[in-house]
């Protein structure tokens, strides 16, 4: 198998998380509330950890390209909004998902496009976009 394939199967394999709830209710029929609320703990949980690998994977290009402070401050906003978070805030727990989503990648494009290919932020694009419409749905 071609190096592009595997990395594509790994990116697809990594939204599934994501779209679980919506297979379960649309393509199952399942109709247990509690296992839905725990599948969907779960997506948000698991797009959390996403948040906070993506955040990771920038501070570290951050501190590899020495740039100014604001630059090294800027990849941890997301981290910190998404995991201090409170439930009682007035804002779906889903648009906090989506909102970090969005800004991390607004950071690699904004702030990193230069360290990136054209292929990697195309397809951060695209990945994001889906795990985004994942919420929306």
């Amino acid at each position: 198998m071609e190096k592009k394939s595997i990395t594509l199967l790994f990116i697809i394999s990594g939204l599934v998380p994501f779209y679980l709830e919506s297979f379960l209710v649309y393509f199952v029929h399942l109709n247990d509330s509690t296992l839905l609320s725990t599948v969907s703990e779960m997506s948000y949980l698991y797009g959390a950890l996403i948040v906070s690998f993506l955040s990771g994977m920038q501070w570290q290009r951050a501190i590899k390209s020495k740039t100014d402070k604001l630059t090294l401050i800027i990849p941890m906003v997301p981290f910190f909004f998404i995991w201090f978070y409170d439930t009682n805030f007035f804002l779906k727990k889903e648009f906090v998902i989506i909102a970090c989503l969005s800004f991390s990648l607004f950071i690699d494009l904004k702030f990193f496009k230069n360290y990136l290919t054209k292929d990697f932020l195309k397809l951060r694009f695209i990945v994001t976009t889906l795990a985004i419409f994942s919420y929306l749905i």
